[in-house]
């Protein structure tokens, strides 16, 4: 149990290799700043792999990920690489991008696409539980763009169940949360399903 708190730049070498083993209630929190207010010293970006995650379609990433959006704070990056990241999501829902003590409001999901044409993909988000929701949004800001989403993925077959790839469910007003550059394939029920808050779709693609 308890707190890593880090302040100041981070080195990784190699980037992706794992760097945090939890247990219990512990987690890493990386701070805001330098301590001035400047925000000078903050890690800019945040890897899902530095807990464990590996993105080969078979090792489960949901715990990774969620503790890696448990960690950071206003403007950083979670940065996302090519390949499936799987979230075995039977247990617990899928990602959960909320405020814990008051944290994460405004951090960006970052997937490894860039504007969409019909032959870019992106990193995959695949969830496994077709009546368990992939990612619910509850904090004031989040952006997310070069994701592919998918249930059933490479089937080319909607699906039988009730989940969503996205659910919105914050206070935000119209406009706070972005999606962009992303594919939605193979999603149970509705590919994004806003039940409070304000969503703008860019640039995206629903299959």
């Amino acid at each position: 149990s308890g707190q890593v708190y880090v302040r100041g730049h981070m080195h990784s070498e190699p980037l992706l290799a794992q760097r945090f083993v939890l247990s219990g209630t512990g987690h890493v929190s990386f701070a805001a700043d330098l301590g001035d207010g400047s925000g000078s010293g903050k890690v800019p970006e945040v890897y899902p792999e530095w807990w464990g995650c590996i993105a080969d379609n078979s090792t489960d990433c949901k715990g990774a990920i969620n503790e890696a959006i448990r960690s950071m704070h206003i403007g950083q990056v979670l940065r996302f690489q090519a390949g499936k990241y799987y979230l075995v999501n039977n247990t617990g829902g899928g990602i959960l991008v909320t405020t814990i003590g008051g944290i994460p409001n405004g951090i960006i999901m970052r997937g490894n696409a860039g504007p969409l044409s019909n032959t870019v993909k992106s990193a995959t988000i695949h969830c496994t539980n077709l009546n368990v929701d992939c990612l619910v949004d509850e904090v004031q800001s989040l952006i997310l763009e070069g994701f592919t989403f998918c249930f059933d993925c490479g089937s080319g077959v909607r699906p039988v169940g009730t989940g969503h790839a996205i659910v919105i469910n914050s206070n935000t007003a119209a406009g706070g949360n972005f999606i962009r550059d992303s594919w939605f394939q193979e999603i149970p029920q509705m590919a994004i399903h806003v039940v409070k808050g304000g969503l703008s779709v860019q640039r995206s693609v629903f299959e």
